[in-house]
């Protein structure tokens, strides 16, 4: 860890002591992200972000416009569950 200013953002270093060598990266800057966070968008046209995610389709549509940034599809789980009756009756 480079750097840390609470809620704001974090600066990651590569490690020396890496197993597999000195990564490559100078350092990732990693700021806070929300669910669809049009942060994401501006900070790649910035060229600040290193890192992001986002499901909204505009916002993929705006970062595939962009050559300085390259688009990962991940599958993640997410769901919301409400469990009814899960409780032993009395």
């Amino acid at each position: 860890i480079g750097k840390v200013e609470m809620n704001d953002y974090l600066v990651m270093v590569p490690n020396e002591d890496y197993y597999d060598g000195v990564p490559k990266i100078d350092e990732i800057q990693c700021y806070p992200s929300f669910d669809s966070d049009p942060n994401v968008v501006k900070n790649a046209t910035a060229g600040i972000l290193d890192y992001g995610f986002s499901k909204n389709p505009s916002e993929v549509s705006s970062l595939r416009a962009l050559d300085n940034i390259k688009l990962e599809t991940v599958d993640v789980p997410y769901t919301r569950i409400l469990w009814f009756y899960q409780y032993p009756k009395k």
